[in-house]
């Protein structure tokens, strides 16, 4: 006869645990190496890391020319973990828990967007990780962002690289990671 248990769900209070995953001792070198390896396994050969500043907030920007993700991919990706340690990786796959993209993130910022789009396609998807919003609805929820909100945030970061310097010529990312908010 099987035994049987009392017990409770026990399950993490969203902006606890990230904020206990951000403190796990990340520099901003370490935390940005973390998601270059994520676009050098991406086959990309190009990486843009830019950075705006308005009204007193910091916004960073990585992107890249990497193979980039469908709409479900990028939903994989923002999960915790999104790959098991079980299942055998590619001989170009730097990653191993599938968590350094958020880590990395979450060590510099409350607030991450990820817009990618597959290579050689046009649609780009958006999500967001955001603290303030787990904070508000007490649950493990990633907000998908909507074709307005994807084509605002590309048009920042179109701006943004514009601005810039020695910027790659016809260069068109695949991925874009956006760090939001940190106060100047």
């Amino acid at each position: 006869m099987p035994n049987t248990y009392n017990y409770f769900d026990a399950p993490p209070r969203p902006e606890f645990l990230i904020k206990s995953i951000a403190e796990q001792g990340y520099s901003l070198e370490t935390a940005l190496a973390d998601i270059i390896d994520n676009s050098i396994s991406a086959d990309a050969n190009l990486i843009e890391i830019l950075t705006s500043i308005k009204d007193g907030k910091i916004t960073l920007y990585i992107s890249d020319n990497g193979n980039g993700m469908t709409e479900e991919d990028l939903k994989k990706n923002m999960q915790f973990p999104s790959n098991s340690i079980d299942e055998p990786r590619g001989k170009k796959d730097l990653g191993r828990f599938g968590l350094g993209m958020k880590t990395a993130s979450f060590s510099q910022t409350r607030k991450f967007t990820t817009i990618s789009r597959k290579k050689d396609t046009e649609k780009y998807s958006g999500a967001t990780w955001d603290v303030e919003y787990l904070k508000t609805c007490g649950e493990w929820r990633i907000i998908i962002n909507n074709d307005d909100d994807v084509n605002t945030k590309l048009d920042e970061y179109s701006q943004t690289s514009n601005e810039h310097f020695n910027r790659f010529e016809n260069y068109k990312p695949n991925t874009i990671i956006i760090w939001d908010g940190a106060q100047c």
